[in-house]
């Protein structure tokens, strides 16, 4: 096209400021070489070239986009600065002069504010890059005090793309106005302090007046993420908006309830019990179950022990029961999980960090097409100092493209970088071996990501969703080796965007698996999309409901009880998995209540004040008065017992009862909700009994028990359901873990074989030397199937290695039999069929080239063939008509332990089953056809395995293993035979009432 029609493009879209020096100086080079003349750019050429000169004018004035990081990038290494530049413009889009400029680095450690240059309308500022990782790099502009203002937060990944175009920033007269009440038992509290963090930057403390009231002034799009209050006489309280019990952040009046605190005086130690002192930590206090929900920083939560290891606070709650835990920000130590308190101190112990071990490594970010400095870098591993954490490494990149990192010795990284319009190859290695000093360097390819454009809407009108949060996340999974173990997880590039005026988001991918998700205080969806290379992605997430609802509730007496019905207590929870929202409210003097949500489906579960009954329902959209039907409540009693069958005393045992939605299926993410609504105690006696009294009836109940009468920390003892009029005995429960028994070599053997023949698997009978090499040899090719897929076809027998490890009854078997003991670095395996009939066997040396390739042509010759579900399940309903039976169909897999004792069970009890069953048996990972055959039996839900449902003659499903607890897998207990006899009474054609109940009472005591 020619510059003039170009300039007619621009000038039509009123869009002059937008042209880039680039566009200019193309344009004027066009202008000045063009050789040919039209009468139309005849007629235009002096209009232009004075347009030219203008734009010039207009450029000369605004910021500028460097062309090169040389402009905006120098240094190196943990002294690399990047320059971010911009302007600031009034409400009309006026360029405005006289703001005051101030930017801040939010990371892990805290905000750290850097240094921002203003001239005129402009500023500027160097930022540190590599000194802290950086998780926001905000902007603050205010202009007569606070009468305009705006904010802008960078995520990590946009800062190289702000510092190219730079950075606009628009003030705006706040227009909402946002009370927060401070009270105390109700009453203002004068004079409170208030720290509210907005888009999580913390504010300024502001000042209660006398009314207990701080006045927020903020913009339409910002939004509150916690509040925090306190007094100098010691209370305390807050909340962050994402938590339990869930708050609007968008609704303008708040309250915060203040708590009185007490002294609590910590002592942090290392691992020999010597005082550690200038340790810097910060504390982290919350609420106690079931919400967890953090009362939020101050500046007098981060601390640092004196000279005998201690530090005290005096703004703990004084509350009965508290979760707090304290957090390192010394990179020299970490703080262990455990927590004793002794003497009133509570005492923590401090475990060396890694940093000694750490190596540098260098990597090295590569391009074709781009610059290839200032890149955010991400080094994800599961592996770090402590179990159950992770390393987060972020760097940014040399302007030559070079970065570098200290890591961990001998962890596996998930490395690729963040940035908002290019994408790298996402990888993972080991970078530093520590046995072999082996340093494997990254290297990374750039390019540029796909388009991907997200619509948000909400309500039945669908009307766009603006200043929506989404994350989005490319998703790389990975293993890598923990010892002998082998573990999975995910890592791979995350970024959030938000969403504009009209609900989109136009945002760039990596190719593959992208998964995109809401989180907010009121809602939460997630989804898996795939990004295809050339094409355009678009992705619609849609809010049902955008209005509250008022609901009005009305309790009901249980049948000939004169229960009080005034006061009693109502929790409210979301259990659709999409939308949040718990509350709690009481009751009047005749049973009703009202609440308003947007939550759907909802939870509701109530309890009379005295505890005597107690009720639930779950709501959809249903109108009009609720009415929620209370039963009465029960006692339930049990036993403790230890690993020697001592009675556990004074132990604390906990019935927790939760509402728990359906699990919903978003794009085979799954998604749930469930809130805690009534928590119970007890302490067992001397003889490890307990009875927990008022305990809610046709509820799932969840009971856990304290450790030891010392410890906080709780075990899971099993679930309960409750029913009227049932006789149940006491629930004796084994706290830790007993000696494991030996099992003869021969039983092994024995069982082995059984389930082969049961399950359908071969026998892989293995021998090898004692040698760590072959053993690893071993495991990595004939026993780990995420190495090896094809070994899952089979059971595998490992013999012990050597004769020394057999006791006289194992040589003896192992005489009988004539196997071998292998010669140094050697393997013997053998097959046997369902039969025990030896189909193949193998010696060699592992050592040898083609060890590998001469073990996988073994297990793949032997491999059993695929079995077709489909026929499986035709065959099976062809017998049950001509037989007139039903058919007991279950899911089930080779590592699944409950699958295999349910297998036995089932065939200890053949006989008897068959008289009204014809069993069939699907394994959803080995047989052709299994995953659509087992969605038949699942109906397509989630549940773990063994599940199992009967179906009538004609395919229509009667009962499954589905129970009110969950499935029952393998129905070991009182709960999972309770359940099992009710399958059989409802499917039963000739077993009688004995029969039913010896089979019932045959996995009781399991």
């Amino acid at each position: 096209m020619g510059a003039a029609f170009e300039m007619r493009q621009y000038l039509a879209g009123g869009t002059i400021k937008s042209l880039d020096r680039l566009t200019i100086l193309n344009i004027q080079i066009r202008l000045s070489s063009a050789t040919r003349t039209t009468q139309e750019t005849q007629i235009m050429r002096p209009k232009l070239v004075h347009l030219v000169l203008a734009l010039f004018l207009i450029w000369s004035q605004t910021v500028a986009p460097a062309d090169s990081p040389k402009d905006w990038l120098h240094g190196v290494g943990d002294q690399l600065e990047m320059r971010l530049q911009g302007e600031v413009f009034d409400a009309a889009g006026r360029p405005a002069s006289g703001a005051v400029v101030s930017g801040s680095i939010s990371s892990e450690s805290g905000v750290h504010p850097f240094e921002t240059k203003v001239s005129g309308h402009r500023f500027e500022a160097w930022v540190p890059l590599n000194r802290r990782t950086i998780d926001a790099v905000s902007f603050r502009a205010l202009q007569n005090g606070n009468e305009q203002f705006c904010q802008k937060q960078l995520g990590s990944f946009e800062l190289r793309q702000a510092a190219i175009d730079g950075i606009k920033l628009s003030l705006q007269v706040p227009s909402r106005r946002v009370t927060v009440r401070v009270i105390d038992s109700g009453m203002p509290v004068a004079g409170a302090s208030l720290l509210a963090k907005l888009d999580h930057v913390p504010e300024k403390p502001l000042k209660a007046d006398e009314d207990g009231i701080v006045r927020l002034n903020l913009l339409p799009t910002q939004s509150l993420t916690h509040l925090t209050a306190w007094t100098e006489d010691f209370r305390i309280g807050g909340y962050g908006f994402d938590r339990t019990p869930v708050r609007d952040p968008k609704e303008n009046e708040h309250v915060v309830e203040l708590s009185h605190c007490r002294d609590l005086r910590m002592r942090f130690v290392d691992q020999n019990g010597v005082a550690v002192t200038g340790f810097d930590f910060v504390l982290h206090v919350a609420m106690p179950r079931p919400n967890f929900n953090f009362i939020g920083q101050t500046d007098r939560t981060r601390m640092t022990t004196d000279s005998n290891g201690e530090s005290l606070y005096r703004w703990f709650p004084d509350w009965k029961t508290h979760h707090f835990n304290a957090e390192s920000k010394s990179d020299l130590w970490y703080v262990d999980q455990e927590k004793l308190v002794v003497a009133d101190v509570v005492v923590f112990k401090l475990s060396r960090s890694k940093k000694a071990e750490r190596r540098r490594i260098m990597g090295t970010l590569r391009s074709t097409g781009s610059e290839v400095g200032g890149f955010d870098v991400s080094l994800q591993s599961f592996q770090a100092d402590r179990k159950g954490s992770s390393d987060q490494l972020s760097i940014f990149t040399n302007a030559d493209g070079t970065f570098t990192v200290d890591v961990l010795p001998d962890a596996t990284y998930c490395v690729f970088v963040n940035d908002s319009k290019w994408v790298t190859n996402i990888i993972d290695l080991i970078p530093y071996q520590s046995t072999s000093g082996k340093i494997s360097n990254p290297e990374l390819m750039l390019t540029e990501g796909q388009p991907v454009e997200v619509l948000v809407s909400s309500g039945p009108d669908r009307k766009p969703f603006p200043n929506v949060k989404i994350r989005f996340h490319s998703e790389h999974s990975y293993s890598w080796f923990e010892g002998k173990e082998e573990r999975n997880g995910d890592g791979g590039r995350d970024w959030f965007a938000t969403t504009d005026a009209s609900g989109r988001i136009q945002t760039l991918a990596n190719v593959g698996k992208l998964g995109v998700s809401v989180y907010t205080p009121l809602w939460q969806t997630s989804e898996i999309h795939d990004v295809s290379m050339g094409q355009p992605t678009k992705i619609t997430l849609h809010r049902a409901v955008e209005a509250k609802r008022k609901i009005h509730g009305q309790l009901l007496r249980p049948d000939g009880m004169d229960a009080k019905l005034d006061d009693a207590t109502i929790s409210i929870g979301a259990l659709g998995g999409t939308s949040r929202d718990n509350q709690t409210l009481k009751s009047d003097s005749k049973g009703a209540f009202v609440f308003e949500t947007l939550a759907s489906p909802l939870g509701v579960i109530a309890r009379t004040k005295d505890g005597r009954a107690a009720g639930m329902t779950v709501l959809k959209d249903q109108e009009g008065v609720v009415k929620l039907a209370l039963r009465r409540t029960l006692n339930f009693s049990g036993q403790l017992i230890n690993a020697d069958g001592k009675p556990c005393a004074g132990v604390k045992v906990f019935a927790k009862v939760r509402a728990e939605g359906k699990r919903v299926n978003y794009d085979n993410h799954y998604v749930g909700s469930s809130f805690e609504a009534i928590s119970l105690e007890a302490v067992t006696d001397q003889d490890g009994k307990y009875t927990i009294a008022g305990v809610p009836a046709d509820m799932k109940v969840s009971l856990s028990a304290a450790l030891s009468s010392t410890s906080d920390n709780t075990k899971s003892i099993g679930s309960v359901w409750l029913e009227e009029n049932e006789s149940r005995p006491t629930m004796v429960i084994q706290l830790g873990d007993s000696k494991p028994s030996v099992t003869a070599l021969a039983s092994r053997f024995d069982m082995n074989l059984r389930d082969s023949k049961l399950l359908g698997f071969p026998v892989m009978v293995i021998f090898s030397d004692k040698i760590k090499s072959v053993a690893d040899f071993v495991n990595a090719n004939l026993v780990n199937y995420d190495s090896k897929p094809n070994v899952a076809a089979y059971l595998q027998f490992v013999v012990p290695r050597d004769k020394a490890s057999l006791t006289e009854m194992d040589a003896d078997f192992y005489k009988e039999h004539g196997w071998p003991i292998p010669d140094e670095g050697h393997i013997f395996a053998f097959v046997l069929d369902a039969n025990g009939a030896e189909v193949g066997r193998l010696e060699i040396d592992v050592t040898e080239k083609e060890a590998e390739e001469r073990v996988a042509a073994f297990v793949s010759k032997h491999s059993p063939l695929k079995l077709d579900a489909q026929k499986k399940w035709d065959e099976a309903f062809a017998e049950a008509k001509r037989t007139n039976r039903k058919v007991w169909a279950r899911v089930s897999q080779r590592y699944c332990g409950p699958c295999f004792l349910l297998a036995r069970w089932l065939d200890d009890h053949r006989e008897v089953l068959e008289k009204d069953y014809v069993m069939l048996k699907i394994d959803d990972f080995a047989d052709e056809n299994g995953i659509a055959v087992a969605k038949r039996i699942t109906r397509g839900g989630r549940f773990g395995i063994p599940f199992y449902a009967i179906f009538d003659r004609d395919e229509m499903l009667v009962i499954d293993s589905d129970s009110p607890l969950g499935n029952i897998g393998f129905p070991s207990g009182y709960e999972g035979s309770k359940y099992l006899r009710k399958m059989l009474l409802a499917t039963r054609s000739s077993l009688t009432d004995a029969e039913v109940q010896q089979l019932a009472a045959s996995l009781a005591e399991e």
